[in-house]
């Protein structure tokens, strides 16, 4: 699916194909190419772990899985041909951390920081002191190439802040952001204390542009808290039975909510649920029964006799279950790595 979006991307690049949205050139099956490139940054985390784990034995590897490794470096490409086109940043960024994560977890790089601890301490504290460099340049220059948007946002999530102070416990209730932002944003600049930039970027935002500080808003502090540490535990057993591509794909997610609304679209709401559950679930064909009966009946119950809504969980769900088929490297002492789905 993320080949078939990339592809999609690259004909609307050349005026092949129409894009979903009047103003932007490039958004794919989208209506706008931030939520098209957190799609694709999603994507490519799981091509990098299929095209690493398939190139340890080429030789010793059967025509399926050569043709597997193919297919996601032809699909890597494509993605990276189309992201940076996107123009979103937020897509960048995860995509580029993400794809770091699994790069240093399949190659140990935890284990040799620790050796390397007991051997050198200066230089592993030089290491995340430049690395940390590294990301404020980095982030200056983000920053730099659309700076009223990133004020915007900033504001955008100060006003979140004063929404969430409000109701910290409780929030002000499903599907009310809108609300509770514009009553906030009123009180703040009544108070007279305000720069004028902040004035020059306010507006009445649908979505914070932060999925953690929506959350925050709408259900309150204690409910977001259980979640990230759902998702936290999740993400542990994940990487505990190997499975860097799927977290991978979770972390660039989780990465992309900290500054979009991925979340208030149904494809990646189904998508972010079936990652989830591939960490724990890992290849347990009965679990993977109940998980999909589970999925059934909660869109039924759902949304009932709603048509097109129906379809979308369903396209939705489709996309999960493309991206949950990943190789699985079975590591054994003095034996051959094997894979297995």
């Amino acid at each position: 699916m993320g080949g078939i979006e990339a592809v999609w991307g690259l004909q609307q690049l050349y005026g092949f194909t129409a894009s979903g949205h009047a103003r932007y050139v490039l958004t794919g099956s989208f209506f706008n190419p931030g939520s098209y490139a957190g799609y694709l940054a999603m994507v490519l985390p799981l091509c990098l772990y299929h095209w690493m784990v398939l190139s340890d034995s080429w030789g010793a590897l059967k025509v399926k899985m050569k043709i597997e490794k193919c297919l996601a470096g032809g699909v890597g490409l494509c993605i990276l041909c189309v992201l940076p086109a996107t123009m979103s940043r937020s897509a960048w960024l995860a995509a580029g951390l993400s794809c770091l994560w699994i790069y240093g977890g399949y190659k140990g790089w935890g284990q040799r920081c620790r050796d390397m601890w007991h051997q050198n301490k200066r230089r592993v504290i030089m290491v995340p002191a430049g690395v940390v460099v590294v990301l404020v340049l980095a982030g200056s220059l983000l920053f730099l190439l659309k700076p009223d948007s990133a004020k915007g946002r900033l504001f955008m999530w100060k006003i979140s802040c004063r929404a969430v102070v409000e109701k910290p416990l409780i929030g002000h209730g499903v599907n009310n952001f809108a609300g509770a932002y514009g009553e906030a944003q009123e009180k703040y600049f009544a108070e007279g204390n305000y720069a004028r930039w902040e004035e020059y970027v306010a507006g009445s935002p649908e979505y914070a542009f932060n999925e953690y500080l929506r959350c925050a808003v709408e259900l309150g502090l204690l409910v977001t808290v259980c979640l990230l540490f759902i998702i936290g535990i999740c993400l542990i057993v994940g990487k505990r039975k190997q499975r860097w591509g799927v977290c991978g794909a979770i972390i660039s997610l989780l990465i992309f909510s900290f500054s979009s609304y991925p979340l208030q679209l149904p494809v990646f709401i189904i998508t972010f649920v079936g990652l989830l559950a591939a960490c724990v679930i890992g290849h347990s064909r009965i679990g993977w029964v109940l998980f999909a009966v589970g999925i059934g009946v909660t869109g039924l119950l759902g949304y009932g006799n709603d048509r097109k809504r129906l379809t979308l969980a369903g396209s939705g769900l489709i996309h999960g279950c493309f991206i949950m088929l990943e190789p699985t490297k079975q590591r054994k002492k003095n034996t051959n790595s094997s894979f297995r789905y």
